[in-house]
């Protein structure tokens, strides 16, 4: 999950995204929504075999709901790829937050939101408003660098809401070890079924491969 926190890093970040690309791994690329014209480069993107992008706006200084972003995200499902987010405030970054859950449940009146998936279980530090906002809508969520953080009850009643089967695990490797997710997982008052779900099942039904 490349991210091009620069217009000029395009070409570097994408490249190597196909060079590590196999039967093992399969990496997204990514865009600035400030180069020349991002719709051409995603097309690109599509051409070259790549499923989906990432991208990051707080590392990109954008905000998820304003024009650039949506020309792209709709370009994105018009071309079936995936748009991986982070969502939420981020640890290492000042306010304000970029991507709240009320602006991706705005961009929703634009897009389907059947193909994003929304980083750190929909908004990384504002799940309240998760479960407020984002539940229920057709916006995959992961478990990306929620464990030491989010009120266990909390996370609970997000995933009770929201489905299992729109919860796809994440660690945010390396910031995050995986087997400290996969615990976290497991330490959650909720059914093994979902846990599978939210753990390997539920991603293996996800196409990830660009067609």
């Amino acid at each position: 999950m490349p991210i091009a926190t620069k217009p000029s890093q395009f070409d570097s970040i994408n490249k190597f995204a196909l060079e590590i690309t196999g039967d093992k791994i399969i990496s997204f690329g990514s865009l600035h929504p400030y180069m020349d014209e991002p719709v051409k480069a995603l097309k690109s993107l599509k051409e070259a075999g790549i499923s989906g992008i990432k991208l990051h706006p707080e590392f990109q200084s954008f905000y998820i709901d304003c024009g650039q972003s949506i020309e792209i995200i709709k370009k994105a499902h018009e071309l079936d790829m995936w748009v991986m987010l982070h969502t939420g405030n981020d640890i290492g970054l000042p306010p304000p937050c970029h991507c709240t859950p009320s602006m991706l449940k705005n961009l929703l009146n634009y897009v389907s939101g059947e193909k994003i998936i929304a980083a750190h279980l929909g908004g990384w530090e504002l799940w309240d408003e998760v479960y407020d906002k984002l539940c229920g809508t057709p916006i995959y969520m992961d478990t990306a660098f929620i464990a030491d953080f989010i009120d266990k009850k909390l996370c609970e009643k997000i995933i009770e809401k929201h489905g299992a089967d729109k919860i796809l695990f994440g660690s945010d490797s390396p910031w995050e070890n995986p087997a400290h997710t996969e615990d976290f997982i497991n330490s959650l008052d909720i059914s093994e079924k979902d846990k599978e779900k939210i753990k390997y099942k539920r991603a293996d039904g996800i196409d990830l491969t660009a067609t």
